[in-house]
């Protein structure tokens, strides 16, 4: 069977570009040290990939929900930290007023215990990321989560018992919050009193001179710094159980990024001579192909 040169020519320049395929396919992987570039290359090792980087994709996704996470428990435990400090300089006032001497001592007492109450309110309306920190899941703008009557100590909670969640892992949510009412309202089982409240009622009985009334303040305070340290104590599990969480992700995410590339990393040194191979091959076929070229009916006479 005779072939003709156009039948020649035309299979060199068909495996010419075959071979050039070949090269840009082989530098695409060197550059991105890649060897799966298409589903074709290697199916099964292509879908383990898409799974794996599916799968991380969702790890990142936990990750920033517990970062986040643990960003709003460490602000609520900043603020109820200091929440503690004021009930104990609350009682180190309410025991200087109890045995004050002088007018000036007493005025002082009494600006401090004011300005106690402020900074205790200023604490229940907390924003983080702009939302209430102890609101629930109630968004109460343009208005105050907490108000306070200056006149009768009343307080007002706009907010709700909602509890605030992120998703964590596949089955797994953790609740992020504390809402208004049990942080404030004590005793936890049975609430017959509020933390702002009290701090009011301290300001209202150092005012009028009321020793009995302060000794009573004295006594419920004590409670609500107990009460204080147990809203904590709840918070501190919670984080505990996010970092723990955050860890055995980290270590998941880890597990599965080396698996990652192991299908997917190429061997630079194999590639490159691969690559030189075929750059001999291709020289080689376009030597050949202009020998065709070169060729003419007088060769053959």
């Amino acid at each position: 069977m005779r072939i003709s040169f156009a039948i020649a020519h035309q299979g060199a320049i068909r495996e010419i570009n075959r071979k050039q395929v070949d090269i840009d396919r082989l530098t695409t992987m060197l550059s991105s040290e890649k060897k799966l570039l298409s589903p074709s290359d290697d199916p099964d090792a292509w879908a383990a990939a898409m799974d794996l980087k599916q799968g991380l994709r969702a790890i990142e996704t936990f990750e920033n929900n517990i970062q986040f996470g643990l960003s709003w428990g460490n602000m609520t435990d900043l603020y109820l930290d200091r929440l503690s400090d004021l009930i104990m300089e609350a009682t180190d006032i309410a025991n200087s007023a109890i045995t004050q001497g002088t007018d000036e001592e007493h005025a002082a007492n009494v600006t401090m215990s004011e300005q106690i109450v402020k900074d205790a309110l200023e604490i229940a309306n907390a924003e983080y990321d702009g939302r209430y920190l102890f609101s629930g899941l109630a968004d109460p703008s343009p208005s105050d989560l907490f108000t306070q009557d200056d006149a009768t100590g009343a307080v007002t909670y706009n907010g709700d018992q909602g509890e605030l969640k992120v998703r964590t892992g596949t089955n797994k949510t953790s609740i992020i919050n504390l809402n208004g009412e049990d942080v404030f309202n004590y005793p936890a089982d049975t609430p017959t009193t509020n933390i702002l409240v009290e701090l009011w009622s301290l300001r209202e009985a150092i005012e009028a001179e009321d020793t009995s009334a302060i000794q009573t303040v004295l006594t419920n305070l004590d409670g609500a710094l107990e009460h204080v340290q147990s809203q904590r104590s709840v918070l501190a599990v919670r984080l505990g159980d996010m970092k723990s969480q955050q860890e055995a992700l980290d270590a998941l995410s880890l597990s599965k990024a080396n698996r990652l590339s192991e299908l997917e990393a190429a061997d630079t040194a194999e590639l490159i001579i691969l690559l030189q191979q075929k750059q001999t091959a291709l020289e080689a076929c376009l030597s050949a192909t202009a020998m065709i070229d070169d060729l003419n009916l007088m060769d053959f006479l």
